[in-house]
């Protein structure tokens, strides 16, 4: 079954970049009129802002646009990411603005800083159902304040910005981060990636499949299998939701979003059905929040923070990459366990399918340890080589339907490092 996907109006105030009809004047900013004005300019700029997705765009954006180099990264990601659907996935067809969603406005002197997150999904080659992502990400904004709005700078909290920061501080000094030579730094980071798509449209040899191991034998417990519907489930409904009120945020969140996901095939959602649309006030949240905060289906080395939790993040276990790999790979109490697949090689010699509920980790080089975690959405068993007909779900920045190519090509093409795990019989305490 499709995701369903329901449209939110623009919610409050954001411009982002500098574009024509993107200034507005700041007289009478607390006015019902001046902020019914500000919302529908939020619209229209963002729908231009993110037509520069679209294959047939020609929209680039200048290093002279922003007052720092966050805002410069942002827009050549989305140039970038054009290039490589064009190259890869048939090119991006269609784009259409979801939600903007103001969270936290001040003022300082002359200038507003905003915390905005903001979702859209696009479609892709034929835009079939199967063809179509949802995304979303949490920016700030800040904008200058005196006689009319002018946006200064944006930055980003996606994993995808984050590797290419990673990736100046390894090799600049600190007083060349913020020059020119900076910016010439990120267009060869995304030059480098553009390279990396060329590289992809070659053909991949398959391995042939190894032999998976047997589960182990499970100490004397409450015995559960992974349902990996249910992990799928959790992912493909929940990935493009910035909070799902059942569990908190971590500061980084893609591999806390993961652990939900197995907890969820692992029975802690079971007699629920997984909202697509969450809230504070839904039933079904309400009920697996107190889940949560009851720790079930949970062990004292892996859980999760209930929403609205106060107590900062869960355990790295939980919430780290390679922590949460260490554990399910060695566990041999209560709590999940997987077997692992590649560990410490390139995406294109994995030996064995990607299967929905698998977990997926990459590695970035700049950083020295594996860096990211998603989990498998796709209904259909797929070997490496048809990496482009897998989709994943995923957070910071959120997804429900993204498509493999985009990852393994941003972590590094040819050269990507890609692990699977692949989860299995374990126990619990309840």
């Amino acid at each position: 079954m499709g995701k369903k996907i329901v449209n939110v109006c623009v919610a409050l105030i954001l411009c982002v970049l500098m574009l024509p009809g993107s200034i507005v004047n700041a007289a009478g900013i607390n006015s019902e009129n001046s902020n019914v004005e500000l919302e529908q300019v939020i619209n229209d700029y963002f729908e231009r802002f993110y037509s520069a997705l679209l294959m047939d765009s020609t929209e680039n954006f200048s290093k002279d646009e922003f007052s720092s180099i966050n805002g410069y990264i942002i827009a050549q990601n989305v140039i970038s990411t054009r290039e490589t659907y064009k190259k890869l996935l048939g090119g991006i067809c269609s784009v259409h603005l979801d939600e903007v969603v103001v969270d936290d406005l001040t003022e300082k002197n002359d200038v507003l800083e905003a915390m905005v997150y903001v979702k859209y999904t696009y479609a892709y080659d034929d835009a079939s159902e199967e063809n179509q992502c949802t995304t979303g990400d949490l920016m700030k904004v800040t904008i200058s304040n005196n006689n009319e709005y002018i946006v200064q700078d944006i930055d980003s909290t996606s994993v995808e910005v984050q590797m290419v920061k990673d990736s100046i501080n390894n090799t600049m000094t600190v007083s060349a981060r913020n020059s020119y030579d900076c910016y010439d730094a990120v267009d060869n980071y995304f030059e480098e990636i553009q390279s990396n798509a060329d590289s992809l449209t070659e053909d991949i040899a398959y391995a042939e499949p190894i032999v998976e191991p047997e589960d182990d034998v499970l100490p004397l417990s409450t015995s559960v299998s992974y349902n990996a519907q249910t992990a799928r489930d959790y992912g493909f409904r929940l990935g493009d939701h910035y909070e799902n009120y059942i569990f908190n945020r971590a500061s980084l969140d893609c591999t806390n979003f993961v652990s939900q996901c197995v907890w969820a095939g692992y029975g802690g959602t079971n007699g629920y059905s997984i909202p697509y649309s969450p809230s504070s006030t839904n039933s079904t949240c309400v009920k697996l929040k107190e889940r949560v905060k009851n720790d079930y289906r949970m062990t004292s080395a892996w859980y999760g923070r209930m929403y609205g939790s106060k107590n900062g993040d869960p355990p790295s276990n939980f919430c780290g990459v390679v922590s949460f790999y260490d554990y399910v790979t060695t566990n041999t109490g209560n709590g999940p366990r997987a077997n692992s697949y590649n560990n410490g090689k390139v995406y294109s010699s994995l030996s064995t399918t990607m299967n929905k509920g698998d977990v997926l980790q990459f590695y970035k080089s700049s950083a020295g340890r594996y860096y990211h975690s998603v989990i498998v959405v796709s209904t259909t068993n797929y070997k490496v080589s048809d990496y482009a007909k897998v989709r994943v779900a995923q957070h910071q920045s959120e997804y429900y339907n993204r498509n493999l190519s985009d990852l393994i090509n941003n972590f590094g093409g040819k050269s990507c490092k890609m692990r699977l795990l692949r989860f299995k019989s374990a126990t619990f305490s309840s």
